[in-house]
């Protein structure tokens, strides 16, 4: 088990690392919340959440609307090749693992309630 969690945090900072030196605009403010590694190895889920203005407003333009959401999953789809091979490059794992990404709307679902609890007077 220590194993698993041990290669699961070294895909975790590899992958935040090199999502940032793409430059994609799309990505610019997501981060890598969580990985689930299949106990194989062979599959990694890869859940991302938006971290730009949410911390810096209190309103709903603050959050990503479906079409935000698509358009950085494209980007994702986009970059998994040369994520895969880059893994591949620089991690000592038996297998490079594939990447499912998703995104992991609690970040938002927990602003979103601070937000209106704010609004309440709570």
């Amino acid at each position: 088990m220590y194993k698993k969690e041990r290669k699961t945090e070294r895909v975790h900072a590899f992958l935040a690392e090199e999502i940032r030196r793409l430059g994609d605009p799309c990505l610019g403010f997501i981060s890598i919340t969580g990985i689930k590694l299949s106990p194989d190895g062979r599959v990694a889920r890869i859940y991302w959440s938006y971290f730009g203005a949410i911390g810096n407003s209190a309103n709903e333009s603050a959050f990503l609307n479906r079409e935000e959401i698509a358009a950085v999953d494209a980007a994702l789809k986009k970059a998994t090749k040369f994520l895969r091979r880059r893994i591949g490059e620089e991690l000592e794992l038996r297998y490079v693992p594939e990447l499912i990404f998703e995104y992991d709307s609690s970040v938002e679902t927990g602003a979103r309630i601070d937000m209106l609890l704010e609004k309440a007077g709570l």
